[in-house]
């Protein structure tokens, strides 16, 4: 069974840092979710077995690709990946939320100083 978290995927055994992104292919019209694997090593691989595993590395070329699984609309896991893209996607709003939050904060208390300086 393959559990679906905030930045990793995992079947039990073995755990894949990640990161989704969701979008409609445009050879085929069809609703989309990526996962790319943020890690060089295989460990996406191995979760999802061979059958969505991707990856294009060119050693030639100097070009390494941490390998990615495509789940497309009508697989079994989308439901459950488009819930983790969406979790995902809130993660990332609260963080730029909060990370706003403490800017204006910092922001504020200098221009406070600096008018209590001139005063």
């Amino acid at each position: 069974m393959i559990k679906f978290h905030i930045s990793s995927v995992s079947n039990g055994t073995t755990k894949a840092r990640c990161f989704y992104s969701r979008f409609n292919m445009a050879s085929t019209g069809q609703d989309c979710v990526t996962i790319y694997a943020k890690d060089y090593g295989h460990a996406i691989s191995q979760v999802f077995g061979g059958d969505c595993y991707e990856n294009n590395t060119d050693s030639q070329m100097d070009y390494f690709d941490q390998g990615h699984v495509r789940i497309v609309e009508g697989h079994p896991l989308f439901q459950a990946a488009c819930k983790a893209v969406e979790a995902a996607s809130d993660a990332f709003d609260r963080r730029q939320a909060k990370a706003a939050a403490k800017w204006i904060a910092r922001r504020l208390q200098r221009e406070r100083k600096a008018r209590l300086a001139l005063s």
